[in-house]
């Protein structure tokens, strides 16, 4: 039952970081796409944020990972 339960934690957390990394890279490649449009109308500071929020959950669903991987290899 532990190891059946672990296991859906452990795919489910994979996954949640897979779909940041997608989202991190999405949202890296949209700015350097239209960097021409974002400095045009001076939102570096909001795409800053927009990327420094994608990126905090990013890091916090891979320590989540990290965690329970680590707790599970005990």
């Amino acid at each position: 039952m532990i190891v059946k339960r672990t296991s859906r934690l452990l795919m489910e957390r994979t996954l949640r970081v897979q779909e940041g990394l997608a989202e991190l890279s999405t949202r890296v490649q949209q700015t350097l796409a239209g960097i021409h449009v974002v400095k045009s109308y001076a939102s570096e500071p909001h795409q800053r944020q927009l990327f420094a929020d994608v990126n905090r959950r990013f890091q916090d669903n891979n320590l989540r990972l990290a965690r329970l991987r680590g707790s599970s290899s005990r």
